[in-house]
């Protein structure tokens, strides 16, 4: 009898590690997340008075390095806080991966900004990176007029000396470091890209290879 009572205990367990099993497998390998937002200035970048927006449409598409075929896409939008979240299954090693706009909800903000309408992202453990998180560059729409705000803000990014001599040695500092970073994040965006496109072509010629031999 003590054997009887002892059954629903171990099928008890057995479905606990099932269902951890199950879990464990459901899971995404990546989770790429992003943001969109309106550039309120025009002025081709993120200012204090940037606004991010709920409901924009985005799509994370994966193209193969060496035909250029679309091997996956995965559409995704924005909660209210400007933000999406995509799950993606899979490593594509041998494939261009760039989150792109598709539409905006502001019809008064919907005009593509250059440079601004897709990121890159790494999906490959084959470089170092355990996590599974992989974060993309802002996404970028114009807004058709600028806010009145935008000309005076807009002013603190202008390094002419004249304007320099105007205003004291901490407020020139602040707007040179300012203008700094936009310039080192610019770069350091560009860098990414070319690493992701480097890691995709060496992913695709480490398969060509293998065939061959």
């Amino acid at each position: 009898m003590a054997s009887l009572r002892t059954i629903p205990v171990i099928f008890g367990i057995l479905f606990y590690i099932l269902a951890g099993t199950a879990t464990a497998t459901d899971a995404p390998d990546y989770l790429v997340q992003g943001r969109v937002y309106c550039d309120t200035c025009r002025a081709g970048f993120e200012t204090n008075v940037t606004e991010y927006i709920k409901g924009a449409k985005v799509r994370l598409e994966c193209k193969h390095f060496g035909t250029g075929n679309v091997e996956r896409a995965i559409d995704g939008v924005t909660d209210e806080t400007g933000t999406y979240k995509i799950e993606l299954k899979d490593s594509h090693e041998e494939d261009i991966c760039e989150v792109v706009l598709v539409q905006s909800p502001l019809a008064n903000c919907s005009e593509v900004q250059a440079e601004r309408d897709r990121a890159r992202v790494l999906l490959t453990r084959n470089v170092g990176i355990c996590d599974n998180l992989r974060f993309a560059n802002p996404l970028g729409y114009l807004k058709d007029i600028p806010l009145p705000v935008c000309g005076e803000l807009l002013k603190q990014f202008d390094l002419a000396d004249d304007d320099n001599e105007s205003s004291g040695p901490v407020e020139a500092l602040v707007t040179r470091l300012q203008v700094y970073s936009l310039w080192v994040w610019e770069l350091a965006s560009k860098a990414i890209q070319d690493l992701v496109e480097c890691i995709s072509w060496l992913g695709w010629l480490r398969k060509q290879h293998g065939l061959l031999h």
